[in-house]
């Protein structure tokens, strides 16, 4: 019985592991525009909601994030590179400081953000019969206030290098250089600690603050000082 359950699972994670394989191999282009714009908001959103450690740095073309504290967790760079004339390649990178390996494995994570990258969504709904059945069977849709920025969680080491006691609000990891939050003065780095009259802790509370704010809207924003934006 125990020799059929172990030729069992190595079975299962053979399989698995092939899975992985196939799916770490999708290419990721994209063509300049709102598909690259796309793909490489959810490059953002999946290394935010997957890497053990925070982002260090998060621009147009590159995505990396900090040493892991845990030795058994990976260091994730993210790039975007123009092979051909509005053409892009997104390509991802992932080193393992402990000598046992990571967990997740690198194969895992890098079949995860493949899938993900590469996972159809609709930003916007389109225009036609197909739209104002939808419309007509989920109700009016509301439009979605955006400030264009990608926050993650504040680490210890972001708060005492701005000064603060101990971590709080949610620190903007990326921001678009055509968005409200770049018109109205924000910058990369920048700890949201109040948005309206709401407290923000985390991401999440400014995803659901913007979910409850109809555009178009004047908002103050709280920073780190205390500064209205």
């Amino acid at each position: 019985m125990c020799l059929i359950f172990l030729l069992s699972a190595c079975a299962t994670s053979f399989k698995q592991r092939a899975q992985w394989k196939q799916d770490a191999a999708q290419p990721l282009t994209c063509s300049r525009g709102p598909d690259c714009e796309a793909k490489w908001d959810r490059a953002l959103i999946w290394v935010r909601n997957n890497s053990e450690s925070t982002i260090d740095t998060a621009t147009e073309s590159i995505i990396t994030t900090h040493i892991p504290q845990n030795s058994s967790s990976a260091l994730i760079t993210i790039s975007k590179t123009e092979d051909d004339p509005g053409t892009y390649t997104i390509y991802f990178r992932a080193g393992c400081p402990w000598i046992l390996g990571c967990t997740p494995s690198i194969l895992e994570l890098k079949a995860s953000f493949a899938n993900y990258v590469v996972k159809s969504i609709d930003l916007l709904p389109t225009d036609g019969p197909q739209t104002a059945k939808a419309q007509s069977d989920k109700g009016t849709v509301r439009p979605k206030a955006n400030l264009g920025v990608v926050t993650g969680k504040t680490s210890q080491t972001a708060a005492n290098k701005l000064g603060m006691k101990e971590p709080k609000g949610t620190r903007i990891t990326y921001i678009g250089s055509d968005g409200v939050a770049f018109d109205s003065g924000l910058h990369l780095d920048d700890v949201i600690l109040k948005f309206a009259e709401q407290t923000i802790n985390d991401a999440q509370e400014l995803d659901s603050a913007l979910e409850k704010t109809v555009p178009p809207r004047t908002i103050p924003i709280y920073n780190l000082a205390g500064r209205c934006r």
